[in-house]
């Protein structure tokens, strides 16, 4: 029976397969569907692997620096340079505008410090047009005024599960008294209600036992714990506790921006245990931050580049700004 029925079943299996998706492609289509799959991974892995080459150069490289009246455009090209990475700086002079002042005057002097540190302290000197801030934007760290960095175009939506920070522990009535005055720890003592002080019902605390039948809890009197009050993790409650997240994340984080506010870079609502928000790199990083980063394998030791030229005012160079970093000892 068995040697009758193979054929038939491969012939079943054989029809199975032509019917597919797959099968209805030519060889070709498939090979040209796998390439273009793995090509779309390998974009997101280097794209990936860029952002996290961008992190770890602001956080585990340390720049010491002297900067002394330097144009903000030489101070930005200098930590391109120094760090490796593709930095986009955005200027008033741009077509967009909005952006930084490129001759704004950058003086600094400090030895060691981290990247990060260095660029936010240069950022605070660059505040003429507005409050300025990076971000990691796809492969590039991108440096600006709030305004410029908040446009459309840099705009991301990401979703947060917050369903940990809704749940609430129910509250139950006439729960049993818990206290630590008696050596047995149990105010009722060792075995619910013979308690140290005096027998059944005797102790100070007003004996009360647990009752193996039932398992509930009975003080003298007869009644018994009450059940739940109510049950605090309905979707109402839940979605009304994740309000008062939303209202506490619009209060504490960039209050301008948010749409709920009146600004227009931002957008947050509330969705089935999740937060969906729609802003720039520099606001989600306020709220999730960028989780942790690697140090950086073993490297190398990179050329110090030569600081920017020195600018003449006309004056003997006496207003000359010297701008080095390690490795420059006179700082002239």
């Amino acid at each position: 029976m068995m040697k009758k029925l193979t054929p038939v079943l491969i012939g079943l299996l054989a029809a199975g397969l032509l019917a597919s998706p797959a099968a209805g492609q030519s060889l070709s289509d498939r090979i040209a569907a796998v390439r273009a799959r793995h090509a779309r991974e390998q974009a997101e892995k280097a794209r990936l692997d860029q952002k996290t080459k961008i992190l770890q150069a602001l956080l585990y490289e340390k720049l010491t620096v002297q900067f002394d009246g330097t144009p903000a455009r030489d101070v930005f090209d200098y930590l391109r340079t120094i760090l490796d990475i593709n930095v986009i700086v955005r200027y008033s002079d741009d077509p967009v505008g909005h952006g930084i002042d490129p001759q704004s005057p950058i003086t600094l002097d400090v030895a060691e410090m981290p990247a990060v540190d260095v660029l936010e302290l240069v950022l605070e000197q660059c505040a003429a047009a507005g409050d300025c801030t990076w971000q990691v934007r796809g492969s590039f760290l991108e440096v600006g005024t709030k305004e410029r960095l908040s446009v459309a175009g840099a705009r991301e939506m990401r979703v947060y599960p917050i369903g940990d920070l809704l749940h609430e522990a129910p509250r139950f009535v006439d729960a049993p008294p818990i206290g630590f005055s008696d050596q047995r720890w149990y105010p009722w003592g060792p075995y619910g209600g013979y308690g140290s002080y005096g027998g059944y019902g005797g102790s100070i605390h007003g004996g009360g036992r647990i009752y193996p039948s039932t398992g509930s809890y009975r003080r003298p009197g007869g009644y018994t714990q009450g059940p739940v009050t109510e049950d605090p993790n309905t979707p109402e409650k839940k979605a009304q506790r994740g309000q008062e997240i939303i209202e506490l994340i619009v209060a504490s984080i960039e209050p301008m921006a948010w749409a709920d506010n009146g600004g227009n870079w931002a957008t947050i609502r509330y969705r089935d245990e999740a937060l969906v928000i729609s802003a720039p790199d520099y606001i989600h990083r306020q709220i999730n931050g960028y989780g942790p980063v690697p140090p950086p394998a073993e490297q190398p030791a990179k050329p110090i580049p030569s600081r920017p030229a020195k600018r003449d005012d006309g004056d003997g160079g006496k207003s000359a700004r010297p701008a080095g970093a390690a490795g420059d000892e006179d700082g002239s």
